[in-house]
């Protein structure tokens, strides 16, 4: 799954002011988990077990942030990894 994130009518709707830092505009952590959600219902998975963001995904002040989803196999423990690459 893809998506695309970006300022393109100045600050999205979902950024208050305390998702910047240091000046720049960071995509929220429930933004991650509804795009989680959202690649689940598509794979037939009905929770999200744990989310965990190693790195903050910082949109560009100009052009977009692209985003790609991918969940993977079940695992031995019938559950699948889902990672979002930017």
């Amino acid at each position: 799954m893809t998506r695309r994130c970006s300022r393109s009518a100045g600050r999205p709707v979902w950024t208050p002011p305390r998702h910047s830092v240091a000046g720049e505009t960071v995509v929220p952590n429930t933004v991650l988990a509804e795009l989680a959600v959202r690649a689940g219902d598509e794979e037939g998975c009905t929770a999200v077990g744990e989310l965990v963001v190693d790195t903050p995904l910082v949109l560009p002040r100009t052009g977009a942030l692209h985003l790609q989803v991918r969940v993977a196999e079940l695992d031995a423990t019938s559950r699948r990894l889902l990672t979002v690459h930017a």
